[in-house]
């Protein structure tokens, strides 16, 4: 069964590593696009381009599309001329090829549109990705705040409530809501920028992603019909990816700025390539040149991202690790923490006092010193908690969510950004997880207009 959304492969997830997970990208186009039903595709040769999918089969296909690679499916529906090793992996997983072998009408459809869809497979493979590090991109940079100190401006509720743009209004809201009764420190453009850099950029990369949806489960522009050439380019895939490669490389480059703010924090050893793709021989060419390019800044972002966790993790750690520190030195009553000549001394003085007293006055004393010393121990409790939550709560629940895995620095855990997700809109609605409904008439970005939006959430 194949969703109709976008793929989200891991990246090298698949025996094969990379190339695989490109080969399936554009796999995974063609059964959605079969899936349309108007195709002329039989629900045999579906199902079997689906097992393929499924059983996770070792494919051998051309990146590239185009005839080469409709050639390639025909041969692999088929079953004439399939590598011994492809035959000997169907025969151990048990798939079997289409009964009666491939019509006329369904060679004639496997070789035409390979190249439109080989391109929307793939820039759905790089739009998917990029949501989901779009999700790690904002509680990231929330630890690196936390870590590094939150300038006093980007809590301020101008930063909230006077934002022309709707995604950076939610992004100031959630950092405010992850920081909020944080350590404040020194401003910072890189830090005090985070919304107005990381809103149009996610903006931009949730839009071109829903168009490239839209456009995966076209079944009039996935892919020309039987006899049209095969090197037809979608231009949505070439617009969408143009728009999210600007974002992706301005959140990489945010990202490797605030790095350069953490201690230890090590820069990624290569930058992808930004700039437009060469010009090529064909627009096909061109077009798979510029999703390769986007995927690979891709990888340079969330190596950035993973780098910025890491570090930004091993901060928040030791910030906590020294205010427990300074809480155990700081002691409280009965000469914790004292020297041991001083305790004598201070215990020789004070049985001396007693000795003096009558036993009314003693007993005086005694309720006195006890009531003195249990102020203090309570007094020692409450700044001993205040110093082990010296991050602020919601602080702590993101830094949480990125150690609860023994490896949380790869960032490519399934529910890692859903985790994130729900951990901010809980956070934001006050402990309890529900949807604000926005009126309408609200949908305007003007100030007074968001200023009603955030009444109309409160209420």
């Amino acid at each position: 069964q194949v969703a109709k959304t976008l793929p989200v492969p891991p990246p090298g997830a698949y025996n094969g590593g990379e190339d695989q997970t490109l080969q399936r990208a554009m796999l995974v186009a063609r059964v959605i696009h079969a899936m349309r039903g108007r195709s002329g595709l039989r629900r045999g040769v579906i199902e079997f381009m689906a097992a393929l999918l499924n059983q996770n089969v070792r494919l051998s296909l051309s990146v590239s599309g185009g005839e080469e690679q409709g050639a390639e499916l025909v041969g692999m529906c088929s079953g004439s001329g399939v590598p011994a090793e492809l035959q000997s992996e169907l025969e151990a997983k048990s798939i079997a090829f289409p009964a009666d072998g491939l019509t006329e009408q369904e060679v004639a459809t496997l070789m035409s549109g390979s190249g439109s869809l080989a391109m929307t497979g793939i820039t759905a493979l790089a739009m998917a990705r990029a949501v989901e590090a779009q999700k790690l991109v904002d509680p990231i940079a929330a630890m690196t705040c936390g870590a590094v100190g939150v300038p006093r401006d980007l809590l301020s509720d101008s930063m909230l409530d006077l934002r022309p743009h709707r995604m950076m209004t939610t992004i100031a809201f959630n950092l405010k809501v992850v920081l909020s009764n944080g350590p404040e420190g020194a401003p910072s453009d890189v830090l005090s920028s985070i919304p107005e850099v990381h809103g149009p950029a996610e903006d931009a990369i949730l839009q071109a992603a829903k168009a490239v949806t839209v456009e995966l489960n076209s079944a009039e522009s996935s892919a020309p019909t039987p006899g049209a050439p095969a090197t037809r380019v979608p231009m949505v895939c070439i617009q969408n990816l143009n728009s999210a490669r600007t974002a992706l490389a301005a959140l990489r480059d945010a990202s490797t700025e605030r790095l350069a703010l953490l201690p230890g924090g090590e820069l990624p050893s290569a930058v992808a390539p930004y700039g437009p793709p060469e010009k090529l021989a064909s627009p096909k060419d061109e077009g798979l040149q510029l999703a390769l390019r986007t995927l690979a800044l891709l990888k340079s972002l969330e190596e950035s991202l993973a780098g910025e966790a890491k570090a930004a993790v091993s901060q928040l750690a030791a910030l906590e690790a020294k205010a427990e520190a300074q809480a155990a030195a700081s002691g409280g009553g009965g000469g914790v923490g004292m020297p041991e000549e001083v305790r004598r001394k201070k215990e020789a003085e004070e049985a001396e006092r007693r000795a003096k007293m009558t036993p009314e006055q003693r007993e005086k004393y005694d309720r006195k010193l006890k009531k003195k010393r249990d102020q203090a121990e309570s007094s020692r409790q409450s700044k001993k908690g205040k110093s082990r939550a010296a991050l602020a709560p919601g602080l702590r629940t993101v830094k949480d969510i990125f150690t609860s895995d023994p490896s949380p620095f790869s960032l490519d855990r399934p529910a890692l950004g859903a985790q994130l997700d729900k951990a901010l809109e809980t956070l934001g609605s006050g402990g309890s997880r529900r949807t604000p409904k926005i009126a309408k008439g609200t949908r305007d970005f003007g100030p007074e207009s968001m200023r009603v939006r955030q009444t109309v959430f409160e209420t």
